[in-house]
């Protein structure tokens, strides 16, 4: 932490101290209080009401214009206020064991590092670690953007959140269209799991990234979803099999093929319409869960091993301004990640969920928002109770670049 902090203080400094370069400073942060069911064990399915205080996120964002073609950004992300936790993987001790510490809950990070590099008027790269902005939840970077607590509450139960990949990505701009297209560091099949499909997958538990396998994304847009008038598709794909640490238990190829589709638009300046789609295949995904159900030490998923062959997530939301500082609104959710099976895997019922809910969002000022959102979850699997979530949020962010 003092590191990190005096690391932040020179770059600024140096900053400030080089005149030709300018320095630019964004802070967002995002408290939370939260009461829902929950169930005690396993064998007890009687809900009981749970209340809980999240500082969720605190984020320094920094900008250092370099030249008229070339600016560097990065942000500091304060998860949770914790201090978080890395894994190691010892190949000789005990024919090789995932190892963890944790601190505390939460964690510390350079969420993202890259430069942006003007090619053309129309042409931009990202060069390093930048958002894979394939989805609301990674596209959105502002809590004001949006009226519910989170873009796609059910997101996290299928990919990668806060997804943030090293590589080179690029946007090019063609009137109201923009192409995208990049390569990325790739998934690890060792940490896909039942109750977020390939979301463990994103390598931020160790210090390295493996890079024996890329990934690789492509998208169009029509003007722009994350300022609410726009229409995008994207599609990623990467196998996962040589990323893996314990090489020797998967020997097929596991490739992650996802489709993207989002849709934000406002209409007669009021009305504001949000929707997402996910489509996403996992090859050979019995081999996967076979093989990570064999791991050791933390990386064992235990009764979490099976993975479905497919998953999906559909969002819509209608939103309403009705007032300049109050909007209302209602936003319904479903998604499956176990919608195809493959060979001995069976589908479990209790990853198909379905969100129904509404709420407010109150604008005290230009930097500030509270926000409550009401909804209930169900599940298909028979037997387990709906159970009823409220959050409060207060939301501020300074101001984007």
């Amino acid at each position: 932490m003092r590191s990190l902090s005096v690391l932040l203080l020179f770059i600024s400094q140096f900053a400030f101290a080089q005149s030709e370069y300018s320095f630019k400073q964004r802070y967002v942060g995002e408290f939370q209080f939260i009461q829902e069911d929950q169930f005690k064990t396993v064998n007890n399915l009687s809900p009981y009401q749970r209340k809980t205080f999240d500082m969720k996120a605190i984020e320094a964002e920094y900008e250092i214009q370099l030249n008229p073609n070339n600016k560097f950004e990065f942000e500091v992300e304060y998860e949770h206020g914790g201090v978080g936790s890395a894994v190691e993987f010892d190949n000789f001790e005990e024919f090789g064991e995932f190892e963890t510490e944790v601190e505390k809950g939460g964690e510390v990070v350079v969420s993202e590092a890259f430069l942006l590099k003007k090619i053309t008027p129309r042409t931009e790269l990202y060069i390093g670690k930048s958002p894979v902005a394939i989805t609301l939840n990674n596209a959105i970077n502002s809590p004001l953007l949006y009226s519910s607590n989170a873009p796609s509450q059910l997101e996290a139960r299928i990919l990668p959140q806060e997804w943030n990949e090293l590589g080179v990505q690029s946007r090019t701009r063609l009137g109201d269209f923009s192409i995208y297209a990049g390569v990325v560091s790739g998934l690890n099949s060792e940490f896909f799991r039942k109750y977020n499909w390939i979301g463990g997958g994103y390598q931020k538990q160790f210090e390295n990234i493996n890079a024996d396998n890329l990934a690789y994304t492509v998208g169009l847009e029509f003007g722009d979803v994350v300022y609410g008038r726009g229409i995008s598709v994207h599609y990623y794909t990467g196998d996962t099999q040589n990323n893996r640490y314990k090489l020797d238990k998967l020997i097929v190829p596991a490739t992650v093929n996802v489709y993207t589709a989002l849709l934000q638009w406002k209409f007669f300046d009021r009305l504001g319409i949000m929707t997402e789609h996910v489509k996403g295949s996992l090859q050979n995904s019995e081999e996967v869960a076979l093989a990570n159900a064999t791991l050791s030490g933390v990386a064992k998923p235990k009764s979490f091993a099976a993975l479905g062959s497919k998953a999906d997530l559909q969002m819509y939301q209608l939103n309403f301004d009705v007032t300049e500082t109050v909007n209302i609104f209602s936003q319904y959710e479903h998604v499956n990640t176990f919608a195809a099976t493959e060979g001995t895997i069976t589908k479990d019922p209790r990853y198909e969920v379905i969100h129904n809910g509404y709420g407010l969002s109150y604008k005290m000022d230009e930097i500030t928002h509270i926000k409550m959102h009401y909804y209930k979850e169900k599940t298909k699997l028979d037997g387990l109770p709906e159970t009823k979530h409220f959050v409060l949020s207060f939301n501020m962010d300074t101001g984007e670049f």
